[in-house]
């Protein structure tokens, strides 16, 4: 069962993966070698995720940050700047489905509902990280992770570390 539950598990999270759409751009005249510091800073978002999300963003892209070689540094002057921004779409309207009549020969189970999960409409959700040079004030690395978004914690946490970790592949951008 176990076993089961884990095949499940895995299978749910390459899904998800597999359904962002993950973007990079960067200032091509940047040498990012040069970086070693960098600290987190507010960027005015459309929207403001809970205490939780913006926890778990700042967690996933430390961890993507130092992974690369910089140091957070919580005083003092950074090399660059990191921040984020999220977006929700708002979802599209679809044709409700015609309800059963009273007077149908189908009969409905006790568990039947008009609203039941295949209703439900799917929600994009977009995840701009952003990292600015501190000297310059000028932006030189973004990473867009775009996404449904879901229902649970755990979905957030393995889109938000999955979308992360792909667009951080991808920093520090390749040298020509």
């Amino acid at each position: 069962m176990q076993r089961y539950a884990l095949c499940v598990a895995l299978i749910v999270s390459a899904v998800a993966a597999y359904a962002q759409n993950v973007k990079v751009n960067w200032d091509r005249a940047t040498d990012f070698t040069r970086f070693k510091t960098y600290q987190w800073t507010k960027i005015p978002s459309p929207r403001t995720p809970t205490p939780e999300i913006e926890k778990l963003i700042h967690t996933e892209v430390d961890v993507q940050m130092q992974a690369k070689g910089l140091k957070k540094l919580e005083s003092g002057e950074p090399d660059l700047y990191v921040g984020y921004s999220v977006t929700l779409a708002q979802p599209k309207k679809q044709k409700a489905a015609a309800p059963v009549a009273e007077n149908s020969s189908w009969q409905t189970g006790s568990s039947w509902s008009a609203n039941d999960s295949s209703d439900k409409v799917a929600r994009k959700g977009t995840l701009d990280v952003a990292i600015a040079e501190v000297k310059k004030n000028l932006l030189v690395w973004r990473g867009t992770v775009a996404t449904e978004v879901g229902d649970s914690m755990n979905d957030a946490r393995v889109k938000i570390s999955t979308g992360v970790s792909k667009a951080f592949a991808q920093y520090p951008p390749p040298v020509k």
